[in-house]
């Protein structure tokens, strides 16, 4: 008979793929920027094998990390951008005509029209009431007679509530506050060209300079601007601190003088 320890076990079933990980969140800021940095590193990792795509992947989740970190801190990270309203000579796709859009062209809409243009846009009756009447620039975009796209664009001082403050404009500046594409009409370069053709409309109106604020996270928005000749100038900084007095800060940085100007800000 032979002894228990000399009978060879056998070996324990392996393999080349990985294990399974499992994690269980709640529902606060800390637990959403636990999943974030989880799906961060998971692409991190995948970009090994996949260095091209994934890599795209993992700058992009990169970005959303930041952007939860701040909020799980109190803060928010806008991007301004500034264009001098210069024309790139955009070719906007087959199809697409843009127009001026005012109150009076969408009281002329009929039931349909209103309602494919509202649901289309994701666009809000008493919103967009209030902004033709404080005398916003409204242009839209139709691809193939379908509403593919509107932008708005406010010509005077403007609360910007992701900030808590009001934009200080010149006579000659204009703030793009919205640019919305139908979700059909995405990856076509409406964005660009409205962007665009705005900016002949403003130059019409003697408005040679317009503002963005684009969220840190927003990349298909960034792009846009950056195609219609817009360029970051500083990233702005909202400091949520709370204590046993509430107080908000406003960070420009670099601390760019106009942008400084823009925000009501004095030199930093």
């Amino acid at each position: 008979m032979t002894d228990a320890d000399e009978v060879a076990l056998p070996g324990l079933p392996s393999s080349r793929q990985k294990a399974l990980r499992v994690r269980i969140y709640g529902h606060s800021r800390a637990a959403a920027l636990a999943r974030t940095y989880g799906a961060v590193r998971r692409k991190v990792e995948a970009a090994r094998d996949a260095p091209g795509a994934a890599a795209a992947g993992a700058r992009a989740a990169w970005a959303k990390i930041r952007t939860a970190a701040e909020s799980a801190i109190g803060k928010e990270r806008l991007h301004l951008y500034r264009g001098e309203l210069w024309t790139r000579g955009i070719t906007p796709p087959p199809g697409l005509i843009i127009s001026p859009f005012s109150e009076a062209d969408f009281d002329r809409l009929s039931t349909h029209e209103r309602d494919t243009l509202l649901e289309s846009l994701d666009l809000d009756v008493a919103y967009a009431r209030e902004k033709w009447k404080r005398g916003d620039v409204v242009i839209l975009a139709r691809l193939r007679e379908k509403p593919a796209g509107i932008a708005w664009c406010a010509r005077h001082d403007v609360w910007v509530p992701e900030l808590g403050r009001s934009l200080v404009l010149l006579t000659t500046e204009a703030y793009i506050h919205d640019v919305f594409v139908a979700p059909q009409a995405r990856g076509r370069a409406v964005a660009p060209s409205m962007l665009e053709f705005l900016s002949r409309e403003l130059r019409a109106r003697d408005v040679y300079r317009s503002w963005a604020l684009i969220g840190s996270d927003n990349i298909a928005s960034a792009r846009a601007f950056e195609k219609a000749a817009y360029a970051a100038v500083a990233d702005i900084i909202y400091h949520r601190e709370r204590g046993a007095v509430e107080a908000d800060k406003v960070t420009v940085r670099p601390p760019d003088p106009e942008a400084l100007r823009l925000l009501g800000l004095q030199q930093q």
